[in-house]
């Protein structure tokens, strides 16, 4: 019906990348956050949580998609039990 029309490629990308998103948005998040009131002085919590957000879930997926180029899949998903 209507949500067959629906284009779900984002929600599919990011649920694809959630194992990376998962573990990396810490490391990538205090890096941003660092780079922005060291780097930028900018102290808004706007901006950090906003840019922080944005930046360590694209950084995250952008790690994957690096990592899957490579052939290191397994860097960035969940362990076999």
């Amino acid at each position: 019906m209507m949500l067959s029309r629906i284009d779900f490629s984002v929600s599919k990308a990011l649920g694809n990348a959630s194992m990376s998103i998962y573990v990396m948005h810490i490391i990538y998040g205090s890096g941003i956050r660092t780079a922005l009131s060291k780097g930028l002085h900018t102290h808004s919590a706007a901006v950090h949580l906003f840019i922080g957000c944005v930046g360590a879930i694209a950084l995250a997926m952008l790690t994957q998609r690096i990592a899957q180029r490579l052939g290191l899949d397994y860097i960035t998903s969940a362990p076999i039990s």
